[in-house]
């Protein structure tokens, strides 16, 4: 409890650097939303590191308000080889929000699935919590409904929204590499064609 105060405050004050980084850098700074910001986005428990206290005094909640205009979304492409997200995105998860028409998706321009990953945010934020993507038991984010800022390496190896052999790659940072674990970490990553 005593660092709480103390954590709050640099919580706080390195995000709003960040927004004020952005809004004088505007065209050379992408921000998109991870797991851990998108809770107090809509003001709801989804990970464990979770603050209560904090979200009740609004600090962090009331920033991502504040500078929402300045988020770009969830999803961001470079041209039509690169995927930016969070956690990367699934085909299940993509066909059961974005589109219904999943025999085309492989066909579907990058630029287009980025653009339908924003809409569904800007329309439905609860399509991107760990609860309603959850499966049974699912709690390490391995189910391959699971969204964009919540799913895991394998899952997404298994159910990557290209397929395979597509030449597209996807970034992303959600899952940290163990250092002990680096090798089959780097493996699977290059089999999924992700950074």
């Amino acid at each position: 409890s005593t660092l709480f105060p103390y954590t709050t405050l640099f919580r706080s004050s390195y995000i709003e650097k960040m927004f004020k980084f952005k809004s004088e850098h505007k065209e050379n700074v992408i921000i998109l939303i991870g797991n851990h910001d998108m809770q107090y986005i809509i003001n709801q428990a989804e990970t464990n590191r979770y603050e209560y206290d904090l979200a009740k005094k609004s600090d962090l909640c009331s920033l991502f308000e504040d500078y929402q205009d300045l988020i770009y979304g969830v999803a961001y492409n470079i041209g039509e080889k690169y995927l930016i997200s969070h956690a990367g995105v699934t085909f299940d998860w993509y066909v059961k929000y974005c589109t219904s028409d999943e025999k085309n998706v492989p066909l579907t321009p990058l630029s287009e699935i980025v653009e339908n990953i924003n809409k569904m945010w800007k329309k439905k934020k609860g399509a991107f919590t760990f609860r309603a993507n959850a499966k049974l038991s699912d709690h390490y984010g391995i189910s391959a409904a699971q969204s964009p800022v919540w799913v895991r390496p394998l899952t997404l190896w298994y159910h990557n929204i290209f397929g395979v052999d597509s030449g597209k790659i996807q970034i992303v940072g959600h899952t940290a590499f163990d250092n002990d674990d680096f090798g089959i970490q780097k493996d699977t990553c290059d089999r999924i064609g992700t950074i």
